[in-house]
């Protein structure tokens, strides 16, 4: 049986099969390809990379199955993966993960940080660290109930927002040289939300969910509410 903390985090043992097969965490660091170089020139097989934990988000509250990404392991992920790539018949061996349940992308956000806390990240150049420095303030402002998300962790219709949408297009707009502080940015949105919900157009249908959801970012075009 796993062992289950308090919090709800287990760990339990995976196939690595299973793991390789696992996505990687969108907020996760830019891969490495010369780290995954390196971790396969290092081992001579690659069952010996058994021996460290992996770690992995469950997304469970929203009205989706659960899914399940991982957040730090991607570099010895990626040389699992390729190895069975490589050789598909090459016998299948355990590894240990640690999953963490996740209400959201902001909980996401903040268990990563947590977890990197002593490892060097690099949050101000990274425009995905820098991202999610943005992404975490706005999903907790507009998900302030939690059985009603307007930012989804996965991909989503309109009215509502999904994350990696977000996230791309923060990236897009090269928010690592941004002077707006996330918490301009986040008052901003709020704002343009508010005003756009004065301004809909109810004959149409998004809109009239928009109105009842109190939420209009997602029926902006173009994420024109970075502008």
């Amino acid at each position: 049986m796993p062992f289950v903390a308090e919090d709800g985090t287990t760990l339990q043992v995976m196939m690595a099969s299973r793991l390789a097969a696992t996505p990687v965490w969108q907020g996760q660091r830019i891969l490495n390809e010369q780290q995954v170089q390196r971790i396969t020139q290092a081992v001579k097989n690659p069952k010996q990379l058994d021996k460290d934990l992996y770690r992995v988000f469950e997304f469970n509250n929203e009205d989706i199955s659960k899914r399940r990404e991982i957040y730090d392991g991607q570099h010895r992920k990626a040389v699992i993966a390729q190895a069975f790539a490589n050789n598909p018949e090459m016998e299948d061996f355990p590894v240990m993960v640690m999953i963490k349940s996740c209400k959201d992308e902001a909980e996401a956000i903040a268990e990563f940080k947590r977890a990197n806390s002593n490892i060097p990240v690099q949050y101000k150049s990274d425009p995905k660290m820098v991202a999610n420095n943005y992404i975490q303030p706005l999903v907790e402002e507009f998900n302030r109930d939690p059985k009603k998300p307007m930012i989804k962790s996965s991909k989503t219709n309109r009215p509502y927002l999904g994350v990696e949408a977000i996230r791309d297009e923060l990236i897009k707009r090269k928010v690592e040289l941004w002077n707006v502080s996330p918490a301009e940015f986040v008052l901003r949105a709020r704002q343009l939300n508010n005003e756009k919900l004065e301004n809909l157009d109810l004959t149409l249908m998004n809109h009239r969910r928009a109105k009842d959801l109190g939420f209009a970012l997602g029926i902006i075009d173009d994420f024109a509410w970075m502008n």
